[in-house]
């Protein structure tokens, strides 16, 4: 059954991967790739913080990927998507610890990526564009990574176990996730905060104790992170061509109505995501739960405090939702850039898919669940959730493909550009002429004006004095 619920979500998360092998330097793309040719690597490092941004982690992500070259841009967004869902695989598979449950975790992380990218409004800049990727994508899922570690370390499940160095090493982990951006740093911050606030309920007592240790630290690092990104000179810089930061009960109004617009928006541009979120994690668990011969393992303290989990779950889901939106919010006094948005569906779809999960793992232990008829009929509301599942992915998947020749066309155009740019004589009178090319992303393309920044960022990429557009 996990099986089948990841092959009907993964269908449209092959399209994305598809789609995403179009993906070539586009708009920041070169201005980074401009800085790695004249700075080098280190250069790199100190000049973006110092002139625009403090995100340290973001600058050394990007840099390490653009010195491989533009031959590895195609290659990240399937690159994501594949770590996204083994990592969450993995991290559900270590949580429900039952023989099927590779199976199950498969099935929900595939639909987690599934739903998440569903209800992003723009794909394109958030995983196909290299910098939305880095800035926004990447760091969701390096988190899913450093969250399983995070939670089996604090129940002292995995090493190390001496805590100095387990809490050393969660305050580093949190300090170097939370440079890709302020809004990530936000949001691992509010999660830190409402996990040390449940402890006392969602942890044993034996390693209440060691848990605190280690989620305090990686609390610090987390700060840490935010002040260094907010104190950088860069920050400073994009912040004087921001609007002044608004008044506080203004900020928090603006942040209450931009969630509402955005779950108006999701509910309803993309009801099945959330359906789904919620409604296949639930009988997936459930029934491979119902498989089982008790004693059954179970997901932290879900099958003693299941509603407790279930209520908790529907509180802090929406504070991590207001987590997502309140740094934009405070920095620009707008509603946020659609990349920024898969940040807040993707801690949306995470509430939806644990709270599914728990209220499957806690219906699972009434008795009456274990009666042969009810164990069919939840086999059988699986099967049909997941061919409905089936159906919104091939709906999806005809959606995601519909510009693949636009895109196609781009990626060639983008190549002959890029070949020509390359055979450019240095001693070739400025402005170079270049194509200005066509693409689907919403974002900045060179110009008439030489002077332009996007210009400016192309031929430093190519280490000319101009480009101009022909």
């Amino acid at each position: 059954m996990g099986l089948a619920a990841a092959l009907a979500a993964g269908l449209s998360l092959v399209a994305h991967a598809y789609m995403g092998s179009f993906s070539r330097y586009l708009a920041d793309d070169f201005c980074t790739a401009s800085s790695l040719r004249r700075l080098g690597f280190l250069g790199s490092q100190s000049y973006w913080y110092d002139t625009w941004t403090g995100r340290y982690a973001y600058t050394f992500v990007i840099s390490l990927a653009q010195a491989a070259g533009p031959r590895l841009t195609p290659w990240m967004p399937a690159l994501v998507l594949v770590a996204w869902v083994g990592l969450l695989a993995f991290a559900i598979w270590r949580l429900l610890g039952a023989r099927a449950a590779l199976a199950v975790g498969l099935g929900v992380a595939a639909v987690h990526a599934y739903a998440v990218l569903r209800g992003s409004p723009s794909v394109y800049q958030s995983l196909y564009w290299e910098t939305g990727l880095v800035t926004y994508t990447l760091p969701l899922v390096a988190a899913i990574a450093f969250g399983v570690w995070l939670w089996r370390t604090a129940n002292g499940q995995a090493g190390p176990h001496r805590l100095p160095i387990a809490g050393g090493l969660a305050l580093l982990g949190a300090f170097a996730l939370g440079g890709f951006s302020e809004t990530y740093v936000v949001l691992q911050t509010a999660a830190l905060v409402l996990l040390l606030v449940s402890l006392p309920w969602s942890v044993e007592a034996v390693t209440r104790r060691r848990a605190g240790w280690v989620g305090g630290l990686a609390l610090a690092g987390s700060l840490l992170a935010a002040v260094v990104i907010v104190s950088a000179p860069g920050t400073g810089v994009r912040r004087a061509l921001m609007p002044p930061p608004p008044a506080l009960f203004t900020w928090i109004a603006a942040t209450l109505k931009d969630a509402r617009l955005f779950m108006a928006r999701t509910v309803r541009g993309s009801p099945d995501a959330i359906f789904f979120a919620i409604a296949v994690p639930c009988l997936l668990v459930l029934a491979a739960r119902l498989s089982e011969a008790p004693p059954r393992a179970s997901l932290p303290r879900a099958r003693l405090r299941g509603p407790l989990l279930l209520l908790a779950l529907a509180l802090f889901t929406p504070l991590l939702l207001l987590a997502t939106i309140a740094p934009y919010e405070f920095a620009v006094s707008s509603y946020p850039d659609a990349r920024v948005l898969i940040t807040t569906m993707f801690a949306l779809v995470s509430g939806l898919v644990l709270w599914g999960a728990v209220l499957g793992d806690w219906l699972s232990d009434r008795d009456w669940m274990r009666s042969p008829s009810v164990r069919r009929a939840i086999l059988g509301l699986a099967a049909i959730f997941i061919v409905g599942l089936l159906a919104a992915s091939l709906r999806s998947t005809a959606a995601i493909l519909e510009p693949v020749a636009t895109a196609r066309n781009y990626a060639r155009s983008w190549e002959t550009r890029d070949r020509n740019l390359r055979q450019v004589d240095p001693g070739t009178p400025a402005p170079i002429p270049a194509a200005s090319l066509h693409h689907m992303g919403g974002l900045a393309e060179i110009g008439r004006d030489p002077a332009e920044w996007i210009n400016r960022c192309v031929a430093g990429t190519y280490g000319l004095e101009s480009v101009v557009a022909k």
